[in-house]
């Protein structure tokens, strides 16, 4: 006997099968581009694709040898294998260290915009997760491998990995080293691993006090967490460093004298 119920219900799942679908499939894959910053450090930029990046995004990386050592793969947490040689950090909130005089105000993206995100450089930076390895400075004149994908949000899953870049830092060329290479060449309480202490000095100004090495140590070892203060103090520090090295900071007597 002909249903007529037919006619109706089969066309009425299918319509309401197919936004469901919509809303449950993977964002959209954001695009990696990159460019040298200095010798200890990569910006890359993240270009969210049409869907955006509502819930932000996380980078990876690791050195391109470490990469090819590893038949040309990253590393899979999800596979049960971690390593210690690739780096992560999940880019969620407000960003208020490299803001690029403050046209990036947060790591959430809208349909095709960007965000500019400093590895190398993320001891202080806020809105975003890091494993240990990621609060580091990379390695001068080595060639690393970067990617990116955006967060899942809601039932939309997380999206593919991007492109892959490879880039390399460079060699020194004005004695300027970030604020996590001072957190780790330091006197005693801001070494890691095998690395000695190359301060250049064993005491600075700061304001009207004068702090020795060991108590410069124990302010950078201060997470900032958002305290503009503490922030302020530890790119003081270091800005007092590379200059103490033999960095030219002329362009930026100005700021160091307000910062004082």
């Amino acid at each position: 006997m002909w249903n007529s119920q037919r006619c109706v219900v089969i066309p009425c799942v299918f319509a309401i099968l197919t936004p469901i679908a919509a809303l449950s499939a993977p964002l959209d894959t954001p695009t990696l581009e990159s460019h040298v910053q200095g010798h200890e450090k990569i910006v890359g930029d993240v270009i969210a694709g049409p869907s955006g990046a509502p819930t932000g995004f996380t980078m990876q990386w690791m050195k391109f040898s470490d990469f090819l050592a590893n038949g040309g793969h990253f590393f899979d947490a999800s596979a049960n294998d971690p390593s210690d040689l690739q780096s992560e950090a999940k880019f969620t909130g407000v960003p208020t260290l490299n803001t690029w005089g403050g046209t990036l105000t947060s790591f959430t993206l809208e349909p095709s915009a960007t965000a500019a995100v400093e590895i190398g450089d993320l001891f202080d930076e806020t809105g975003v997760a890091t494993d240990a390895s990621a609060e580091l400075e990379l390695l001068t004149a080595t060639p690393y491998i970067l990617r990116v994908r955006a967060n899942g949000a809601g039932a939309r899953q997380m999206s593919t990995w991007s492109n892959v870049v490879v880039v390399s830092t460079i060699v020194n060329r004005n004695c300027t080293f970030t604020i996590g290479y001072w957190n780790t060449h330091g006197p005693e309480g801001c070494q890691n691993g095998n690395n000695t202490n190359e301060w250049p000095v064993t005491s600075l100004t700061l304001g009207t006090v004068t702090y020795t090495d060991l108590e410069l140590c124990s302010i950078l070892n201060e997470p900032a967490q958002g305290n503009g203060l503490v922030s302020l103090a530890h790119q003081l520090i270091a800005t007092l460093l590379n200059e103490a090295q033999g960095a030219d900071v002329s362009d930026v007597s100005g700021a160091i004298a307000s910062a004082q």
